[in-house]
């Protein structure tokens, strides 16, 4: 019986690190309190609450059957039209990406085409205020895809970088 305790424990040594890196949503998670629009664009920025310049803050408050939005937000396709894709070839589109992170390293990833051209790219927002009050748990900013049929894979919490990249 020892053995096979001292087996199993063995086993568990190479998680060790992996598990202390694993957030869970009851853990606070610390950060800048600015999002980094960066990677193959014209013109690289920061986004803070205080600093929205040149940017569409939209506020929606409407209630459906299915979901209720109220927010204040920017749309995740004004903010890659603002900084402007460093695409030489416009027939490349098809191969470039946006990448949202979070400072624990969680991303959600959208082809750019989705973002300019399909459903996400009207529903999409990097919001900081929710239901009338400031994002607390989700930090400053957090993405939200409100056209999704389940909320979570694409909602980035602590949201730290906008990249686009090449692939």
């Amino acid at each position: 019986m020892k053995c096979r305790l001292k087996i199993f424990v063995l086993m568990l040594l190479p998680l060790g690190p992996a598990l202390a890196q694993h957030h869970h949503d009851d853990m606070p998670v610390t950060g800048s309190d600015t999002v980094r629009v960066a990677g193959l664009v014209k013109q690289g920025f920061a986004i803070s609450k205080g600093r929205l310049a040149g940017l569409n803050v939209r506020t929606t408050d409407t209630t459906g059957a299915k979901t209720e939005q109220n927010f204040k937000g920017v749309l995740l396709k004004d903010i890659i039209l603002k900084a402007g894709v460093d695409m030489p070839e416009h027939k490349d589109q098809g191969r470039y990406l946006v990448v949202v992170t979070a400072v624990d390293g969680y991303t959600a990833t959208f082809a750019y085409n989705e973002i300019m051209l399909a459903a996400a790219a009207e529903h999409a927002y990097l919001v900081w205020n929710e239901k009338g009050e400031d994002l607390k748990k989700d930090g400053p900013f957090a993405l939200a895809v409100y056209s999704d049929s389940k909320r979570g894979p694409r909602h980035v919490k602590w949201v730290r970088s906008i990249e686009i990249r090449k692939i």
